[in-house]
């Protein structure tokens, strides 16, 4: 879309920023910690899910190759023996308000309500529906929400 800030400073917070670098995208994720209102643009809201699916996976996996499993346990008892899924954890929550905060203002700018968010809960098909309106074009009329 267009804004009109002149050419070489900042695009407000209160606007999508369109084309954003990782950077930038990070910058504007943990700025806007909790703010709902407003749009994020596809850059913003694709660049923090690329970011945490890479983070997620790689705790995931090293906290897999920490643990110890008892072999002769009832049910393979797993013991956790290492600090990476902890630190799963603290980030999983620590990114959960804004992860959400960001699907919401995502969904402002292709012009839905942020609820549209809870679709996720719908196992396989609410989330394709779900990535199908992350992943739209921008639309005008969604500025209705800043």
């Amino acid at each position: 879309m267009t804004d009109a800030t002149p050419p070489g400073s900042r695009t407000p917070l209160e606007l999508p920023l369109y084309g954003a670098s990782w950077s930038e995208a990070m910058r504007r994720f943990f700025l806007k910690y909790s703010t709902f209102r407003g749009r994020a643009s596809r850059s913003e809201f694709w660049w923090w899910a690329l970011t945490a699916f890479v983070a997620t996976s790689a705790l995931r996996t090293l906290s897999d190759l920490n643990v110890d499993r008892d072999p002769l346990g009832p049910f393979d008892a797993v013991m956790i023996t290492d600090p990476w899924g902890a630190v799963l954890g603290v980030l999983q929550l620590a990114v959960f308000i804004p992860s959400f905060a960001v699907s919401w203002r995502r969904l402002h700018d292709v012009d839905r309500s942020g609820t549209w968010t809870f679709i996720n809960f719908i196992p396989i098909l609410g989330t394709i529906v779900y990535v199908i309106m992350t992943a739209g074009r921008p639309r005008p009329a969604g500025a209705r929400f800043d």
